[in-house]
Formats: C-alpha cells, sequence, structure tokens
C-alpha cells in the first residue's frame, strides 16, 4: 500500500477520481470543488525510473493479421456500436455467461456503459487487434482499445484519454472471457493542466515493494502545485463511484523549491489482486488526474 498521512489544509479543492475500466466501458473521474483535506506526503527521489509501455505486447501477440475475418469483423461492429452508444447492437457478440477478470457480467457491464455514457456524450471509441491465438474451441485475441471524451461540469471541461489493453476469450464465435491486462486513463481541467510523466510497473509479485514516481514535466515558475495519490483495490463495487484524493503542496510557492513531482515507494499487498494506482496534479490554472492499473501476481 501506498502510505500516505492526512493533515488539515486550507486549500479549497476536492478531487473526487475513480478511473477504471474494462474494453467496453471505462468510468470516469468527476471533480466537486468544496473543502479538502491536504497530505503533506514524504517526497522522495528515486534513483531509477520504472518505465511502462501500455501498448507492450504479451506472449500471445502474433500477426494481427492471423486473426480470422469473424473475429477481425466482431470488433468492428462493436466500435461501431460503442460510438452510437447503441447497447443492444454491442451485446450481440458477448456470450450469456460473459465475465471479465474485474468481476463484471454482462448485466454489470450494461449498467457501467449507462452510466458512463450518461455522464460522457462526446466520446470516440477505436479498437486494434495486436494479437490472436487459436484454440480448439476459438481464439484468443489481445486487443487495445483506445477512449477519448469530453463533458462539462460546473463550467468546466474535462477532456478523458484512456488506453486499455485485453485479452478476450472467443468460443463459438462470441466473447465469453475477458483479462485486463493494462490500463492507462487520464482527465485533464483547465487552461494549463499539468504534463505528467507517470512511471509505474505494469506487474509486482505480492509484498513486492515498487517505485511509483509522478513527474511534472514543465517549468513549474512561481506556481503552487499540489498533488496527491490514491491506492485503491480494482473490484465492482469501485465502477463508477468517485472517491476522493487528499492534496499537499509539492513545490512552494514563495522559494520555488520542491521535487516538482510525488516520488513514492509502495509495497503490493499479500494476495494476488488487481489496484488502481492514481495521482492528482493541480496549480491555479489546471488539474491533471492519472490512473494506472498495477497487477500483483506470482507470475
Amino acid at each position: 500500500m501506498l502510505q500516505r498521512q492526512a493533515i488539515p489544509s486550507p486549500q479549497p479543492l476536492r478531487s473526487a477520481c475513480r478511473l477504471s475500466g474494462t474494453p467496453a466501458f471505462l468510468s470516469v473521474c468527476a471533480l466537486s470543488w468544496a473543502v479538502v483535506l491536504g497530505t503533506p506526503g514524504q517526497s522522495q527521489a528515486q534513483d531509477v525510473f520504472l518505465e511502462n509501455n501500455w501498448d507492450a505486447p504479451s506472449q500471445i501477440v502474433r500477426n494481427r493479421a492471423e486473426a480470422p475475418e469473424a473475429v477481425r469483423q466482431a470488433l468492428v461492429q462493436w466500435e461501431s456500436a460503442a460510438n452510437a452508444k447503441d447497447l443492444r447492437a454491442l451485446f450481440q457478440g458477448y456470450g450469456a455467461n460473459y465475465r471479465n477478470s474485474d468481476g463484471l457480467n454482462r448485466r454489470a457491464l450494461a449498467t457501467s456503459f449507462r452510466g458512463f455514457w450518461k455522464q460522457y456524450s462526446n466520446l470516440s471509441y477505436k479498437t486494434e487487434i495486436v494479437g490472436w491465438e487459436k484454440t480448439r474451441r476459438g481464439g484468443v485475441a489481445e486487443v487495445v482499445t483506445r477512449i477519448e471524451g469530453s463533458r462539462n461540469e460546473d463550467s468546466r471541461r474535462l477532456d478523458l484519454a484512456s488506453t486499455l489493453r485485453s485479452r478476450q476469450t472467443y468460443e463459438n464465435g462470441q466473447l465469453v472471457r475477458e483479462e485486463i491486462l493494462s490500463e492507462r486513463s487520464e482527465v485533464t481541467s483547465g487552461d494549463r493542466p499539468p504534463t505528467l510523466q507517470v512511471n509505474l510497473p505494469e506487474r509486482v509479485k505480492p509484498g513486492q515493494k515498487y517505485n511509483f514516481d509522478v513527474i511534472v514535466l514543465e517549468p513549474l515558475e512561481t506556481d503552487l502545485l499540489l498533488g496527491g495519490l490514491l491506492d485503491e483495490p480494482v473490484s465492482p463495487k469501485g465502477y463508477g463511484n468517485p472517491s476522493e484524493a487528499d492534496l499537499a503542496p509539492l513545490v512552494d510557492a514563495q522559494t520555488g523549491t520542491g521535487p516538482g513531482g510525488i516520488f513514492k515507494i509502495g509495497e503490493a499487498p499479500r494476495q494476488e489482486s488487481d489496484r488502481w494506482i492514481s495521482a492528482v496534479v493541480m496549480r491555479k490554472d489546471g488539474i491533471t488526474m492519472v490512473t494506472q492499473r498495477l497487477k500483483v501476481a506470482k507470475r
């Protein structure tokens, strides 16, 4: 778990953030402006930054041309239905007993879609098959899904950009199982949201320590920079439910000193699971929120 200590702060901001999803659904961060608690955080520079490539191929990756035409067409139809927000057409390719690695079935997934589409009327979905492996009953496709969108909340515009990689199992022409391999979602707001470089491993072993670094790439100048972290288990209950992030100063506005980011050492839980690791960084004219998935597995 990432460690943090809560200390009251007068800063009038509250960030409620849930950035999570599956290839068929991505529930997104919502901002609300109210009173907040600040977190000082123990900033420490790390010697090594762990780089994460969200489009890196897994062991099953072959040539995308190897995927059968029926599977490629099914994903084209899924993309078209998602862009049209046509729930009936979207679920035509799903098996009756569909489940994903986050514990969602068809009904729960449909509920997530409705809630997400209600929040974001302006959305664009793009899918790409990056790998295929044939099985006796069908096959397994590795799919990258990218989602972009925007919405207005309290006269503020929120812009979403998400990339999700999944392993989809097809049997008898239908999608029956789905494993989320990696996930990154970013929501920005304001005229000048901070540009963040996030270094987080994609996978760690139970109990393993890991670095989580969030670096602001632009010059800080005299901005008062605030930041905070969230470390939460991935679960069906977490979809669509915003969480609060405690913020603390990262750079002193008078002296201009500070780490210019968030540098933490986390420790994975002892049990295998998936975690949502989130960072929020704010300055007077912009805010950026990023969530990445951390898989905790023995192998």
